[in-house]
């Protein structure tokens, strides 16, 4: 494929995928305010009723504290509830940050894998190529590490091959 093309069709994919993001946007913001009882015509984003559904949601599910941020017609509204830990009763505010262990794996190996669909990242090129100040305590590692052995580290299964080492 020539690069002409090639960024052609890449310019089209990235259109296609901003409006079916912009559709999705919409769709869920219909369901949110279905769920939430809120009539056609309301305002986008009702803060108090938010703020009130945290700290709903955080005593249902004995939950010390939360952050939420919503972004709701291009504007982004911060929420939060609770204490950080139990021990200390340190108030929670929208800045607070949390320890979320593997919960994000997923959703990074997601938007990496529809980055290489794209043809937007190389999945065996090192991951220095797209992020200059990668590093590890190894620094020649760093420089051939490669998206792929990133996530098959993430998956707990990795076993370097000869052919995924790069002199």
């Amino acid at each position: 494929m020539s690069e002409n093309l090639h960024r052609e069709v890449s310019k089209l994919v990235d259109q296609e995928v901003t409006k079916i993001l912009e559709q999705t946007d919409r769709d869920v913001a219909r369901t949110v305010n279905r769920a939430l009882g809120v009539r056609d015509g309301a305002p986008a984003f009702d803060t108090a009723r938010w703020q009130a559904r945290l700290g709903e949601l955080l005593a249902a599910h004995h939950i010390p504290g939360a952050a939420l941020a919503v972004l709701a017609d291009g504007q982004i509204h911060e929420l939060a509830a609770g204490i950080l830990h139990t021990g200390t009763g340190v108030t929670v505010t929208p800045d607070s940050v949390f320890q979320i262990g593997s919960v994000s794996k997923g959703y990074t190996a997601a938007l990496v894998v529809l980055l290489a669909d794209a043809g937007k990242l190389d999945l065996d090129a090192p991951v220095v190529d797209v992020l200059p100040d990668f590093a590890v305590a190894d620094a020649g590692a760093a420089r051939t590490i490669t998206p792929r052995q990133l996530r098959r580290v993430a998956e707990g299964n990795f076993t370097p091959r000869p052919s995924q080492n790069r002199a």
